[in-house]
């Protein structure tokens, strides 16, 4: 008899999209992805323990202690390894070692509530129940046939997820979670408040007592899927939105100022007796401190303290609204991976992204942002508006010049009220970074600024392109050689004129004398000579419409103000102005 057969084994690890989706709160979503990979890490592991690490393909760790839990290798829902034998083994191998890291999980996460009450039998069948496990393989006689033997892999896992597996219903009669509708609620409603009869007393009890016991807020009924996310993130630091929002305006502020402002904020709870489950910047909203003012008379009174405190610490400035959120992943990645002619090849490919993931993470932070999932080529992060800019340039730059990967960075970037529903910025954010691939040769780069009143605004181009231009436009807005109405001007003028028998240059002439009509300092003067050079060549040469220039003119006034905000040093364009008197 011949030795075992050798088998291209592929396998898929989720749920993923379905999970991420039903995220509220940023913790939830940290925890969601950073829980995935984790799982996906054990399955890996549990084949390199079979098989030897050797067999691994994709991910690539480069040590077997790169696959121990909760090490710094993010590795995506899918692995690829060749493995000697029957592969329905390795398939079972690598459930076994998923199930096994989720026990761990829930066992960490459950631990919480212990001694609290809440259908625990429930809870872990809905989390027993989460994993979607798919497996294919492929006979593999050498490597002549990697490249084929791939495709066929993946065509065949792609088959085998479109049929689905129904399991047997789980549930129970009882309120739906208010994450996931697929789900019961797991904690019991009597532990809730009963805004008819409760006492005062008795309902801030229960509401401290939902966030000390479950992580949960008032009125949020949580599976036993959201109490993992929500309890396995107990006692980690997650920035929320608001206080993404609320750093350029804490960064504007001496030490001091700032530290003096939050804690008087903080005290106002303190003294009303009310617990505060989040960073004290949150209080800078009303929006958000009235989530835990159950009165509306204590709503106004709370506001009004806030007024006096931004009175007296921050000269009646008050905190910008909004945060960015980044979706973006490589280019033509599929037709990269075909050119890898063996598995030492992709190997290799997926290192150099497990590197470029690593570099990533640390441009994120530099940039006072939160990488939520950084794993190869893809990225979801957030950061407040003023580092937002220059924390995409160096994004782009830096993959771009990876040599083993040869290829480039294209994503959608939403800049987002921190009120609006994650999943709703979510989706703004996916749908953004598809109008990003659709640019010509890719390498593109799509925001979206979603105001909570009025449609939202879309600018698209290639990514170095845009990013450079929004740079140049937030010195002109912050020097005041652009206002803020010329933009809408602009689009007046070119939805006016758009149609009408012109010559070629006439549109890009009126936009610059709407542009020096319409300066907000300087009396009279004219635009600076390189300034009304950049724009022309922009309008002219560049073929940047009137329409797409005020487009972007529009986000550039948003990076602006927030720069403003932290009092950024002024870039060159800017510091040129001042010393020509023009502020």
């Amino acid at each position: 008899m011949g030795g075992a057969m050798t088998n291209l084994f592929l396998c898929s690890i989720g749920p993923v999209q379905e999970f991420i989706a039903t995220a509220r709160r940023s913790r939830d979503l940290q925890y969601g992805s950073w829980m995935l990979s984790e799982l996906s890490k054990a399955g890996a592991k549990a084949l390199a323990d079979k098989y030897g690490i050797g067999s691994l393909v994709f991910p690539a760790p480069k040590t077997p202690t790169d696959l121990d839990p909760k090490s710094n290798l993010n590795v995506a829902n899918k692995i690829l390894a060749i493995i000697e034998g029957d592969p329905a083994d390795a398939g079972e191998i690598v459930l076994q070692g998923v199930r096994r890291r989720l026990d761990a999980l829930q066992k960490e996460a459950f631990q919480h509530v212990q001694n609290a009450p809440f259908d625990g039998e429930l809870a872990e069948k809905q989390v027993s129940d989460l994993p979607e496990f798919y497996w294919v393989s492929v006979p593999y006689e050498d490597e002549k046939q990697y490249v084929q033997s791939r495709h066929t892999a993946e065509s065949l896992l792609a088959a085998r997820k479109n049929t689905r597996n129904f399991r047997q219903f789980q549930g129970k009669m009882r309120p739906k979670s208010s994450l996931d509708a697929s789900r019961e609620a797991v904690i019991p409603e009597e532990a809730y408040p009963n805004w008819r009869h409760d006492s005062e007393a008795t309902i801030q009890r229960k509401i401290r007592n939902l966030y000390n016991r479950y992580g949960a807020r008032r009125g949020e009924r949580l599976s036993g899927v959201d109490l993992l996310k929500r309890l396995g993130s107990k006692g980690q630091s997650f920035p929320s939105t608001s206080e993404l929002a609320a750093q350029p305006f804490l960064q504007g502020l001496d030490n001091e100022a700032a530290e003096n402002l939050l804690k008087s904020l903080e005290m106002w709870f303190t003294d009303c007796e009310i617990q505060i489950d989040e960073k004290n910047s949150v209080l800078l909203y009303p929006g958000r401190a009235a989530e835990y003012l159950n009165k509306p008379e204590l709503q106004e009174e709370y506001e009004q303290a806030l007024e006096r405190a931004l009175s007296l610490y921050a000269k009646d400035r008050h905190p910008g609204a909004y945060y960015a959120l980044l979706i973006a992943d490589g280019d033509g990645m599929g037709a990269r991976l075909n050119q890898m002619q063996n598995p030492e090849m992709h190997r290799r490919f997926s290192q150099s992204l497990s590197a470029f993931a690593e570099q990533a993470k640390a441009i994120i932070k530099k940039h006072q942002g939160t990488p939520i999932y950084v794993g190869g080529d893809d990225i979801m992060a957030y950061f407040p508006l003023h580092t937002a800019l220059a924390c995409l340039q160096e994004l782009e730059t830096v993959f771009r010049s990876i040599a083993d990967v040869q290829s480039t960075l294209s994503g959608g970037l939403v800049i987002a009220h921190h009120l609006t529903p994650l999943s709703e910025v979510l989706k703004l954010a996916r749908a953004a970074e598809k109008e990003a691939k659709g640019v010509p040769g890719k390498n593109g780069l799509c925001i979206v600024l979603n105001k909570r009143s009025g449609v939202a605004r879309q600018i698209v181009d290639h990514w170095p392109d845009l990013n450079a231009r929004l740079n140049v436009l937030t010195g002109y807005c912050r020097a005041k050689i652009i206002s803020n109405g010329t933009a809408y001007e602009l689009q007046r003028m070119y939805h006016t004129l758009d149609k009408a028998d012109l010559p070629p240059d006439a549109l890009s002439q009126e936009s610059l004398r709407i542009i020096q009509r319409k300066r907000e300092s300087g009396g009279e003067r004219d635009l600076p000579p390189d300034v009304r050079q950049k724009l022309h060549k922009w309008l002219k040469d560049d073929g940047l419409r009137v329409d797409e220039l005020a487009m972007e003119m529009v986000v550039a006034v948003e990076f602006a103000a927030a720069q403003d905000m932290a009092k950024l040093p002024l870039n060159p364009v800017q510091g040129k102005e001042k010393e020509d008197g023009i502020s």
